[in-house]
């Protein structure tokens, strides 16, 4: 019987067996150390990304560090991993977007790399799960060699399946290469692979950013042919640092060229890999062109915000500006100032119309192309300017680039400098106030922008115009009313004050005798004034029934015939009576002025006048008379025929007559000095013009001083101070050889003092008066009639005083109205 000795077969199973642990041992060892360099390497990353400016590029990579790991970690593991770096790395992101670090679009790329990055572990776990059953065949096939030795078939058929799963496995991770190529096929970013400086792979979204039909066209050519000439010495530079380092670099902005040799901007990021065996370089590039257009525009609309809102400050502060003028010249010179701040411009000008006719108000810059005398004085009809009448008849601008191609545009020589123009109607309204007109002597300098711009201000520039005409307006009628209430204000505090210079009390009183206002002057202490001034509404609480009675009736004939009424009344007052006049004046239908005036001392005044009429007839018929009548009495004696008188006796009685003649001129001129019209004026005025008479016949100096407030004398009065002084001057003038007369008067409050002082000889006071004259007795008598006190103080060589004092009413000044 022959042994089997053919042991190979089991022992080869043995040791592919031993072969297989040691591989898996290995293997595990082996994927326990690329996870701890996965994790340093994501620390590593993290930090760089936090201590370096390449952002992108280390999230990118930290991204694909986690790609990476999920082929080797469990699927707890991977997850932790997973969420703890993925929400790191989009905080980073994010605070880098803040900060202005990063655009805000790389935000974007976060769930897209997390999706990517799910798809790869969903990748990975199956090839865990594959690797696991793998594992579980294998610590299967080792407890059943350790412990089944002895069942070496079934370890043999366990094997085969365990080689069709690995098979199974392998081909699972064939379809998982080959779906990540498809999920790298189609991504968004382009994805290319250049090795030795040529590409040796690109993804459609490469072929669509460089503008060819198929990969063929771009596969083989070498990278640079793709790199726009001002970034080719930049992607050398970055080229060289990969191969020398081994490492990534970051991202960076740069442009390529497409096929048709049109630009595109791009950001690269770029690692190095090994491809077959060969190092090369795995780039992803985005296409920002659409983001650089958005960017370039977005630039464009700040600048155009910018200057728009420029612009509304500009203008705001023009209409603040003209807002803050009040005169038309002021508001004329702000448009042109302003208008300088808008728009650039050689000189400018603004017209306002008037009919038809075009008046210069204002302008400026002429001076510089000696037009300025032609423009101080500018009056043009619109129908000889076809342009500006354009501008009235439409209301619309008219903007003239080059005025030597418009045949429009009237060439004048002292003008013949402008080569563009603008003009702008001021509107107001439907109403054209006058133009701004703008002019440069370069043709094309004035375009459409230029009247958006002006609109604007030739619109506050109407509004400012309006204001100051209301204003002008305005203060016209301001002026006008000032003057009006100041007129009223004089008006009325003439009234009063005839109203305070009128001695009457008055009262203004309706028909039934009711009061309505009164005025009483504050001297009159009387009964009927102080229930007045006490608060009675009535006549019938004022007056008694009688006075009463007599008021109505003649109210009523005088409101009936709207004549004045006059009547007196005796009316017994404090024990005395006083005479009382009553003039009505008739004011309304129904209402009255009564004016009351105590006229006992004008009453008084009568009878003092009537006695002094007799007493002058009685001195006219006792002295006067008399000697007129001696007087005629020896011309009749000396005239009759036949009478025979020697001459010395004729001549002694000649000398007599002449002296009765002499004496009655003296009393005659008396009589008319007291009696002249003069002697109602002011008392220093009549005193003054009679002592400077005097004073021109006697030859001496006269000087008055008046002290105090001056005010009215009654007549009789003031005729009898006049005859004292006038006797006084005449005995200067006789007796006293004087040079110089001071007479002073002295006003107080109840008294007037009048001292009348000469420089003359002087005489005794004790001597009698020569008979025949108006001597002191008579003075003396005078001032005791209007209760005065005559003093003459005298001496030999010391001239004369005389002293007169007089009783005078006090000074009643009324409030004037404000």
């Amino acid at each position: 019987m022959a042994v089997d000795t053919t042991k190979p077969k089991n022992t080869g199973k043995f040791e592919t067996l031993f072969d297989s642990f040691y591989e898996s041992a290995t293997a595990q060892w082996l994927k326990e150390k690329i996870t701890l360099i996965l994790d340093v390497g994501l620390i590593l990353t993290a930090i760089l990304m936090l201590a370096t400016d390449a952002v992108i590029f280390y999230f990118h990579f930290i991204f694909l560090l986690l790609t990476v790991g999920a082929f080797y970690w469990q699927i707890r593991a991977f997850t932790i991993r997973a969420v703890i770096w993925v929400s790191a790395v989009s905080a980073m992101l994010l605070i880098s977007v803040v900060v202005g670090e990063v655009p805000i679009d790389e935000m974007t790329e976060i769930p897209m790399m997390a999706a990517i990055l799910v798809l790869v572990f969903i990748i990975g776990r199956r090839r865990a799960i594959a690797e696991n059953a793998l594992r579980v065949a294998n610590e299967e096939l080792e407890s059943r060699v350790a412990s089944r030795t002895h069942q070496l078939t079934t370890v043999n058929a366990d094997l085969t399946v365990e080689v069709a799963r690995r098979r199974e496995t392998e081909s699972i991770l064939r379809e998982s290469e080959e779906r990540y190529r498809r999920l790298v096929e189609l991504s968004f970013e382009a994805v290319a692979i250049h090795s030795n400086g040529k590409i040796v792979d690109l993804n459609s979204a490469g072929v669509k950013m460089l503008g060819a039909a198929s990969t063929d066209d771009i596969i083989g050519k070498p990278i640079l042919d793709f790199v726009h000439p001002d970034y080719v010495n930049l992607v050398q530079t970055r080229v060289g640092e990969q191969v020398d380092s081994d490492q990534g670099v970051p991202l960076i902005e740069e442009k390529f060229l497409r096929l048709d040799g049109s630009e595109v901007s791009v950001e690269v990021a770029a690692v190095p890999i090994t491809l077959e065996g060969q190092p090369a370089i795995q780039t992803v590039i985005r296409d920002i062109t659409a983001r650089k257009q958005a960017e370039t525009e977005r630039e464009i609309l700040l600048a155009t915000e910018r200057e728009q809102r420029l612009l509304a400050e500009t203008l705001g502060d023009v209409f603040l500006a003209l807002a803050a003028q009040t005169s038309h010249e002021t508001v004329l010179d702000e448009i042109l100032r302003q208008a300088r701040r808008l728009v650039s411009f050689s000189a400018a000008n603004i017209v306002l119309l008037k009919g038809e006719k075009l008046i210069i108000a204002r302008h400026q810059g002429y001076m510089t192309f000696d037009s300025r005398r032609t423009m101080a004085n500018l009056e043009q009809s619109l129908v000889d300017l076809p342009l500006d009448r354009e501008a009235v008849e439409t209301r619309q601008p008219v903007v003239i680039p080059d005025t030597r191609d418009n045949t429009n545009w009237v060439i004048t020589p002292e003008l013949n400098w402008i080569r563009s123009f603008i003009a702008l109607p001021i509107c107001l309204g439907d109403r054209v106030l006058g133009l701004l007109r703008l002019d440069s002597n370069v043709p094309g300098k004035f375009s459409e922008k230029d009247v958006n711009r002006l609109q604007s201000l030739v619109n506050a520039a109407a509004i400012a115009l309006e204001n100051t005409r209301l204003y002008d307006q305005a203060r016209q009628e301001i002026a006008e009313r000032i003057q009006v209430e100041r007129a009223l204000r004089r008006s009325a505090a003439n009234n009063q004050a005839i109203l305070n210079a009128i001695t009457d009390s008055i009262f203004h009183l309706r028909r039934d005798g009711r009061l309505l206002d009164y005025k009483i002057q504050e001297e009159n202490q009387s009964e009927w004034a102080r229930k007045v001034t006490g608060g009675s509404k009535t006549l019938q609480e004022i007056f008694p029934p009688d006075l009463v009675g007599l008021i109505l009736n003649f109210m009523d004939v005088a409101l009936s015939s709207k004549v004045r009424q006059i009547f007196e009344y005796r009316l017994k007052v404090d024990k005395n009576t006083r005479n009382l006049e009553f003039r009505l004046v008739p004011t309304g239908d129904n209402e009255v002025l009564a004016l009351l005036a105590d006229i006992t001392d004008y009453k008084a005044g009568q009878a003092a006048l009537e006695k002094e009429r007799a007493r002058i007839a009685r001195d006219l018929h006792d002295s006067l008379g008399q000697s007129m009548g001696y007087l005629r009495l020896k011309l009749d004696q000396y005239s009759m025929e036949g009478a025979a008188v020697d001459s010395e006796t004729l001549r002694q009685e000649l000398v007599h007559m002449r002296d009765v003649a002499n004496e009655s001129y003296e009393i005659v001129r008396s009589m008319l000095a007291a009696a002249r019209p003069s002697n109602s004026n002011a008392l220093h005025a009549v005193l003054l013009a009679q002592a400077r008479s005097v004073g021109s016949r006697a030859r001496f100096k006269v000087e008055l001083n008046s002290e105090g407030q001056a005010r009215a004398l009654p007549p009789v009065v003031q005729q009898q101070v006049l005859f004292i002084c006038q006797e006084a001057l005449n005995n200067i003038e006789k007796h006293a050889a004087a040079e110089m007369v001071n007479i002073d008067l002295i006003w107080q409050p109840r008294a007037l003092t009048i001292k009348m002082v000469d420089d003359g000889h002087g005489f005794r006071t004790d001597v009698a008066v020569e008979q025949g004259h108006f001597g002191l007795t008579i003075m003396q008598e005078r001032a005791t009639e209007i209760n005065g006190r005559l003093t003459i103080n005298s001496a030999p060589g010391r001239g004369t005083e005389l002293v007169l004092e007089i009783p005078v009413a006090p000074v009643v000044v009324p409030p004037v109205d404000a």
